[in-house]
């Protein structure tokens, strides 16, 4: 149920790409994140008056390939989406 619902997700994601849309693909702790914060936070400073950039808005306002709604509109004129593409990190030898 969980690959299904993934690919669903992909392949939506896939359809929605844009001509202008900007792809971040990386390596899981390449680094990714403090990109799309350093994206956020030029995107606060010409929009936004400077508003704090937490977690919350990068997580919120720059989409990931198979986790984020590539449908949603992109409300910002000073910079193209960015998408991220890779998955997130797991330590496997945390896992029991």
């Amino acid at each position: 149920m969980l690959f299904t619902k993934r690919l669903l997700m992909s392949m939506t994601g896939l359809s929605a790409l844009r001509e202008e849309d900007i792809w971040l693909p990386s390596f899981p702790r390449a680094g990714s994140t403090w990109v799309r914060f350093l994206f956020s936070n030029l995107i606060s400073l010409s929009e936004l008056d400077g508003q704090i950039v937490g977690y919350k808005f990068v997580a919120g306002n720059m989409p990931s390939l198979g986790r984020s709604n590539l449908l949603k509109p992109w409300n910002f004129e000073s910079l193209p989406r960015f998408i991220k593409t890779h998955r997130p990190h797991i330590d496997f030898y945390l896992i029991p």
